[in-house]
């Protein structure tokens, strides 16, 4: 509600109500409080109240707090959930189905609220021990050869990173990613980070991709068991060597210009292998 007023309406108040205070700040008329802004009185709204009686259900020993309204992951998909019947069972919705012939986007289930806090402490172990893998062990710490070091020059230049994440994973990856990497994927939506929404894609797919690679190049390439070599060129289909990769700086898409970071990270006696294959 906006009420614009001149000087004299402005004064009228001020003797009628014994209010006489400054531009910003409050007057109350009529049980409703109102500021001045430019010479209009704007009424003040209310903030909006935090709803205090949400019912809540803990589990010490799992870690774990079910709260009405928050949403939680099973094996299922992620839900939300509606209420807490009573001191054992609580009624959800689905807002995410990874397993749509178990259940579906919208659906309602009645669960028993201790099986369900041990399957999301049991997700949770699964997602930090994820996390440990990838961190500091990876394919590309493995790696002593000089010709390893020159395909990674060559990926740096020539390459390029997809990253193509199912939607059980949409939540769970950034998570990796930063933990990987100091900072999240969003940046790198459309550049090679992608986000599926086929349910019968369970996890995530990382690739390594070199378009066409000249012959006497590729006859240089080491590169993993898991490659395709397709018309279109080779394609390292390996999560492990490609968060490897992201691990020493490289990111979805191209990283021709990340070439003193990723550079950065190479041993000091394999850097004229690495941009050997950079410059090839």
């Amino acid at each position: 509600m906006k009420i614009t007023l001149s000087k004299s309406q402005w004064e009228l108040i001020g003797q009628k109500t014994g209010w006489i205070k400054k531009a910003q700040e409050v007057i109350e008329i009529d049980g409703k409080k109102y500021q001045e802004i430019n010479g209009d009185l704007v009424e003040m709204k209310e903030p909006q109240k935090i709803e205090q009686n949400r019912k809540t259900k803990e589990f010490p020993s799992l870690g774990v707090i079910l709260v009405e309204g928050g949403e939680y992951e099973n094996w299922y998909g992620m839900y939300k959930i509606l209420r807490i019947v009573d001191d054992k069972m609580m009624e959800v919705e689905y807002v995410q189905s990874y397993k749509p012939q178990y259940v579906r986007a919208g659906e309602k289930k009645i669960y028993p609220m201790l099986g369900q806090a041990n399957i999301i402490q049991g997700a949770k172990k699964q997602s930090e021990a994820e996390i440990s893998k990838l961190v500091g062990h990876n394919k590309i710490t493995e790696i002593k050869k000089p010709e390893e070091f020159f395909t990674i020059g060559y990926i740096a230049k020539h390459g390029y990173i997809s990253a193509e994440i199912g939607p059980k994973y949409h939540d769970k990856f950034p998570a990796y990613f930063q933990k990987v990497t100091g900072e999240l994927p969003n940046n790198y939506l459309g550049k090679g980070y992608s986000l599926s929404t086929n349910n019968d894609r369970w996890s995530y797919t990382l690739r390594a991709q070199m378009p066409n690679p000249p012959q006497e190049i590729a006859q240089n390439l080491k590169l993993p068991d898991n490659n395709i070599v397709r018309k279109s060129g080779i394609e390292i289909n390996d999560n492990a060597y490609v968060w490897g990769l992201f691990n020493i700086g490289f990111r979805p898409g191209k990283n021709d210009g990340r070439i003193d970071v990723i550079k950065g990270k190479i041993p000091a006696d394999s850097i004229d292998n690495f941009m050997a294959g950079f410059n090839s």
